[in-house]
This record gives structure tokens, C-alpha cells and sequence, in this order.
């Protein structure tokens, strides 16, 4: 969540006073003023997909209407938008004396809360009607690390690493392609993967890739955010841009408490309960527990399967580009549970949820990762809980944000994988 602070969400949950944007764009402030404020949409997602999928690399999108701004000061610039959210402390008057005014008059005290929403990189600016009026739309950097092509580069770095006989780690790669492209991009992402905060069980792991594999089935639209999503999807993790423009790892086993003690937070610490929402469509299921994976390898001609049920209905079923070009990720994919040190980060109910949709009024400090809960009013079923895999935030005023995960009432089945 943009704020772990409870008291905080209570306060503004309960006696918000005001709400507005303030809009950074290169440096220069706008305020409310040359907002129209009602046009804000901010999407943001750690995963897409009809089904599960691990991995996450969903460039957030954002758009929003302003006056006072041209095209040429704006298109390519940074844009950062936060959130200015008053809370009244005690009783407010409409007026400080018996005639009705339009200024409020607090008896008590105002305080305001500043959040940052959004960070990213202005696309478009399209003249609206009103001619003075233009609306902009901009992406967070996965947007800009999905455009980066990297296939050459990839080809460069095995070959060199295989003729000097040296090992080709998982988040080496990883890490190495971040840095050669860094200056593109305007975060450190390399010095963020390098300091995560988050277990990766897979990061000292060696692919055996070959220079037939990478010649024949390293596609020619590689990018960097490919490789990015194919290491976390080997690490049970999301990579997500947050509302300050970093890079952060989310896990599913973090919230679900599976995972080692140094590494844990408890899932009392993690999720939140939605007291006040509408529209809310859910599932009358909940998505399989997960008993066997299968990653490609050998071009996509065999695959490395790993679990302990044969039922077709709980199956992972991974596209990975990176294990693709490897003759055998065996070493990768049982890590993904080990039985002597009880180590599991994807089998069992770790990552079942319900899927669903829920709009709640003006809680935009929920974040894509983020586990809720809510009572439903339905006596067939009392209480639900769910991950948050999408966010839409609309509007300022009467700010709506929908939340929800999208989802399937099976896996993947297992099928015949074939060579290209």
C-alpha cells in the first residue's frame, strides 16, 4: 500500500475535508487550478492476463486533461502526480458565524495529507474541443524498458561468457542488462534489482544456455522488460513501478506467510478491509491450488515439469523466455519448493484467490500486490478476501477506484510442447 501507516487510512477514511492533484510536470508545479480534475485515470497492474501468470511488468498508464500547458513543453518530460487529501480534526462549521458562508470554519483543525500516485514519462498531448484544454497520457518506465530491443545485446553477453568459459547466472543477466541500458531509463534500476528487499531463490542459479539455443530461438523482439519478467517469473515475484517511480519486487508468499523468517511479514500486516464500496462482482470460486509446474527448455522441445499431483486442472504452465534457451532449468524449477528446508514460493493455496472486481470510494493508497478483505452481505457467502492484481483510479472529487483480479476456475492443463 502508498501508506502502511493504519491511523492515517482511519483518519482519512473517516474526516476527509478535501481532496485535489498537484501535477509536477519536469520540474514545474502545477496546481488544482490547470487540472481538470475529474478526467484523471490511473491504471496500474502487476498482472493482466485471464489467468495467473507470475511476473508481473505492467507499465501503469495515466491520463488526465490540464490547462495551461503545449504540447512542446511537455511531450517526453517526466510528469508526477500526487494527491492532496485534507482531514478535518474537530467539528467544521460552514461559516465562523450565524450566516451561511462559502468558506468553511473549523473549529477544530485541518490537516493535509500529500502522497505521490504516479511517476512517468508523458506520450501524448491531444488538443481537446476546447482548444485549451489538452489531454496528456503517459506510461511508467516499463513502458519505455518494453520498447528497448535487446536481442543482440543478449546474444553478445552469452557468447562472450561461454567462449571465456565463465558462469552465466541468473541475476547476473538480469542485473548486467539493466545497467547497459540505465541510461535510458531516468531510475537506477540496476542499483533497485541489486538492493531488493525481497527473497529471490533463484538470483545465484546457473542457466545452461548454449549458442545453438540462443542462435535459433532468441526472438528478434526481445526486450529488456522480457528478461526482467522472465527472472521474476523464476523467482515467484512481480516487478511493479510504484507511485514514485521505483522499481519494487512484490511476492504472494510474503503475504501468505510461506517464506523464510528474514524475509516474512505477517499477513495481519499486509492486508486491509474495505468498509465502504459498491459494484462489487465476484467469482463463486476460488482458483486451484497449484501442484505442478512446467517450464520450457531445449528450445521449447522438452520441459522441465516438477510436483506432487498429475491433476490437469492445477497445472502452471510457464512460456519463459530465458529457460527456453537453456538444455536443463532443473536446478531453477525445484527451488520452487524444497521439502528439507520447507521452502515453497508458488504449490499449495499460496497463490489462490477469488476472483473479483470491487469499486472503493477514494482509497487510492491501494496498490497492485496488496491483499483485502470485505463482508459481502450475502448470506451464501459472509466474507471474501482476494489479491488486488489491478487498479483504476477516476476521477479527484468523487475519486472511484476499482480493484480486483481476474482469474480461472482451473490452470493451465498440461499439453504436448513442440519446437518452433
Amino acid at each position: 500500500m502508498i501508506i502502511s501507516d493504519p491511523a492515517i487510512i482511519s483518519e482519512l477514511r473517516s474526516s476527509t475535508f478535501s481532496r485535489e492533484l498537484k501535477v509536477v510536470i519536469n520540474g514545474t508545479v502545477y496546481d488544482s487550478s490547470h487540472v481538470i480534475s475529474e478526467s484523471l485515470v490511473l491504471k496500474s497492474s502487476i498482472m493482466d492476463e485471464s489467468s495467473f501468470v507470475l511476473g508481473g511488468c505492467v507499465a501503469s498508464q495515466l491520463t488526465l486533461k490540464m490547462i495551461g500547458v503545449t504540447p512542446s513543453a511537455v511531450l517526453g518530460k517526466t510528469i508526477e502526480i500526487y494527491v492532496k487529501q485534507g482531514c478535518a480534526r474537530g467539528s467544521v462549521f460552514p461559516s465562523d458565524d450565524f450566516l451561511p458562508s462559502s468558506e468553511a470554519a473549523p473549529l477544530g483543525s485541518v490537516v493535509t495529507f500529500e502522497y505521490q500516485l504516479f511517476s512517468g514519462i508523458i506520450n501524448s498531448a491531444a488538443r481537446q474541443k476546447n482548444r485549451a484544454v489538452f489531454e496528456l497520457s503517459a506510461y511508467d518506465e516499463f513502458y519505455r524498458m518494453s520498447c528497448t530491443k535487446c536481442r543482440d545485446w543478449l546474444k553478445q553477453y552469452i557468447f562472450y561468457a561461454i567462449d571465456h568459459h565463465s558462469d552465466i547466472t541468473l541475476g547476473d543477466l538480469t542485473e548486467t542488462a539493466l545497467t547497459q541500458f540505465d541510461n535510458i531509463y531516468s531510475t537506477d534500476y540496476a542499483d533497485a534489482f541489486y538492493n531488493a528487499a525481497v527473497y529471490s531463490f533463484n538470483k545465484q542459479k546457473s542457466l545452461s544456455m548454449t549458442r545453438d539455443l540462443v542462435d535459433r530461438f532468441c526472438d528478434s523482439s526481445l526486450s529488456v522488460l522480457d528478461i526482467l519478467k522472465a527472472y521474476c517469473e523464476l523467482n515467484a515475484q512481480f516487478a511493479y513501478i510504484d507511485s514514485e517511480g521505483e522499481l519494487v519486487f512484490k511476492t504472494l508468499y510474503k503475504i501468505s506467510g510461506s517464506v523464510p523468517a528474514q524475509y516474512s511479514t505477517s499477513q495481519k500486516d499486509r492486508d486491509i478491509r474495505l468498509l465502504s464500496y459498491t459494484d462489487l462482482e465476484f467469482e463463486d470460486f476460488r482458483t486451484p491450488e497449484i501442484k505442478y509446474i512446467s517450464f520450457p527448455q531445449n528450445g521449447g522441445e522438452s520441459s522441465c515439469d516438477y510436483g506432487y499431483s498429475n491433476d490437469k486442472s492445477c497445472w502452471y504452465i510457464s512460456g519463459n523466455i530465458l529457460t527456453k534457451l537453456c538444455t536443463n532449468v532443473e536446478n531453477l524449477v525445484t527451488a520452487f519448493w524444497s521439502s528439507g528446508s520447507q521452502e515453497n514460493f508458488i504449490f499449495g493455496d499460496i497463490c489462490r484467490y477469488r476472483p473479483c472486481s470491487v469499486m472503493a470510494f477514494g482509497e487510492w493508497w491501494l496498490e497492485p500486490g496488496d491483499k483485502f478483505d470485505l463482508i459481502t452481505g450475502y448470506s451464501d457467502l459472509q466474507y471474501m478476501e482476494s489479491f488486488i492484481f489491478s487498479r483504476e483510479i477516476r476521477g479527484v472529487s468523487g475519486m472511484k477506484v476499482i480493484v480486483g483480479a481476474k482469474g480461472q476456475s482451473y490452470s493451465e492443463r498440461k499439453v504436448d510442447i513442440v519446437s518452433e
